[in-house]
């Protein structure tokens, strides 16, 4: 009996939209044992620990936040995760990136009178881009498709509005090659990950160009913090549902991220809501950068959660990039061969539909294959590059340049 009227006012009080019973007889029977269930319940405010498992309080009740340790669990766990690159099954994501001019009037008037005569200005595109969106009244937006697997590897696809231009590229076990509008290079297998000399370009680096963005939308941009930049997690803070951590780059320059967010007791985990860098040594102009994340929902086809919108900001608060999720791709007829399968402007792509490839970069071969004006193929062999006794250095100076890219790419965003 005291276990029944127990399991009955738990269904009143978690308010599941279904009158308890009315078990008047049963009541006045153990009307002692009914007074101790109420007092349970009204004096928690919110969560009661009874023996039988936690429940929440009447409409009016608060859910317990997390405590400290358990958002510290929580974002190292998601960190290490993040540490790998994303893998997503048997299904492909979409997603597209939205590109602003943040100009003024007056910015942009005087950056035209600083790029005039000067058709080599690191600055020009800004003022490009600015025309070409005050004309279409839409922002630059590149759209972009991608299967990963991590026993396998990936297949990429994006396309840009303002240019009648797409590309592919494709890192598997046991192939390698990306097209870049009427051009194709195919690598050897083990360019894929190595910098080489004779290939000029390493494969993999293609990630740096898509993940970090994805990163945003499948794991509040973790990835790029964890894998790229060995970021730790130092300080963390709760207060209520509301919980706030910061992470240190473990390295003699300071760059600092601070993460805010809510704690979801339902499924027992955090939401990345804010992302901001309060300090960044690599490029002090970038301090104060923060995005905002909106619309975060578990999508079973990718058997994760994701957020449907990231809004990214200059220190001012003018935004300059948005990232939307659209939706996942389903696996095209024919799987992973058909995805990697090397386009030949005759077989329609798995994902590009009819493509013109009028040149070939073969390194398997070490052949280049171009179709002449008359139509005809030329062949013609790729001049080997020494590449003898740099083996020792080769590795770190190659992937200290790509570094330095990268850092040098985001301070020319940051500079927008």
């Amino acid at each position: 009996m005291w276990a029944r009227a127990a399991i009955s006012m738990t269904g009143r009080a978690r308010g599941v939209g279904r009158r308890a019973p009315v078990v008047t007889g049963l009541l006045a029977g153990v009307w002692p044992a009914w007074v101790v269930v109420v007092a349970l319940l009204m004096s928690g405010g919110g969560r009661c620990g009874v023996a039988w498992g936690a429940c929440d309080g009447g409409a009016g009740g608060v859910e317990r936040g997390p405590t400290e340790g358990e958002v510290r669990a929580w974002m190292e766990r998601e960190l290490g995760a993040a540490r790998e690159f994303p893998s997503l099954g048997g299904v492909g994501i979409r997603w597209r990136e939205e590109e602003w001019s943040v100009l003024s009037a007056e910015e942009l008037e005087v950056l035209r009178a600083q790029i005039e005569g000067r058709p080599e200005h690191p600055r020009r595109g800004e003022v490009t881009r600015a025309d070409r969106q005050a004309s279409s009244g839409t922002p630059d937006t590149m759209r972009w498709v991608l299967f990963s697997d991590r026993g396998i590897g990936w297949r990429l696809t994006h396309g840009m509005s303002w240019i009648n231009l797409t590309t592919d590229a494709c890192v598997t076990t046991d192939r390698s090659w990306r097209r870049f509008g009427d051009g194709m290079t195919v690598y050897r297998p083990e360019h894929a990950d190595r910098p080489d000399l004779e290939v000029g370009a390493v494969p993999r680096a293609e990630e740096n160009v898509f993940a970090p963005n994805l990163s945003c939308l499948l794991d509040g941009g973790l990835h790029k913090l964890a894998r790229v930049l060995e970021m730790r997690l130092d300080l963390v803070s709760v207060s209520g549902d509301r919980w706030e951590v910061m992470l240190k780059h473990q390295g003699p320059v300071v760059y600092d991220v601070r993460l805010r967010g809510r704690w979801d007791g339902t499924s027992g985990r955090g939401f990345v809501e804010r992302f901001e860098i309060p300090e960044n040594g690599y490029s002090p102009e970038g301090s104060g950068l923060f995005e905002v994340y909106t619309g975060w929902a578990y999508v079973p086809e990718l058997g994760r959660w994701v957020c449907a919108q990231v809004d990214r900001h200059r220190p001012d608060g003018r935004m300059w990039r948005r990232i939307v999720f659209e939706g996942v791709v389903p696996m095209p007829e024919g799987g992973w061969e058909a995805l990697t399968r090397i386009p030949d402007g005759k077989t329609p792509d798995a994902l590009s539909g009819h493509v013109e490839v009028r040149s070939v970069r073969d390194f398997r071969s070490m052949e280049v294959r171009a179709a002449s004006k008359e139509g005809e193929e030329v062949v013609r062999p790729i001049e080997r590059r020494a590449t003898a006794g740099f083996g020792g250095w080769l590795r770190p100076i190659g992937w200290g340049m790509l570094a330095l890219a990268v850092v040098l790419l985001v301070w020319l965003k940051v500079r927008r």
